[in-house]
């Protein structure tokens, strides 16, 4: 199977500027893929930001039509650190989101 990886990056960003919070950035390839934070929407598709307003865990996913994910879900753990978080998923052709 040809796989193709979603790799998302947490940044954080204190208080200041446009997007107060913690920034999490999702990318994949092809980009295009729909962005879930605990489950939701974000209205947003990879590549791109995502911010959210407090430390703690999240689920992250993404889904692109006609390709599966493997790992379906991956959680990461915003702190008040500025070390980035990287989560990867695999998209698989064949999937029916």
């Amino acid at each position: 199977l040809i796989g193709i990886t979603v790799v998302a990056s947490l940044l954080v960003f204190g208080q200041s500027g446009n997007n107060a919070g913690y920034a999490i950035s999702i990318h994949s390839d092809p980009p295009g893929a729909a962005i879930y934070v605990n489950g939701e929407p974000t209205n947003k598709v990879t590549n791109s930001l995502i911010y959210v307003d407090d430390v703690g865990e999240y689920e992250l996913s993404v889904a692109i039509p006609g390709y599966w994910a493997k790992p379906t879900t991956q959680k990461v753990f915003v702190t008040t650190s500025d070390t980035p978080i990287l989560t990867t998923f695999t998209l698989y052709p064949g999937g029916g989101n």
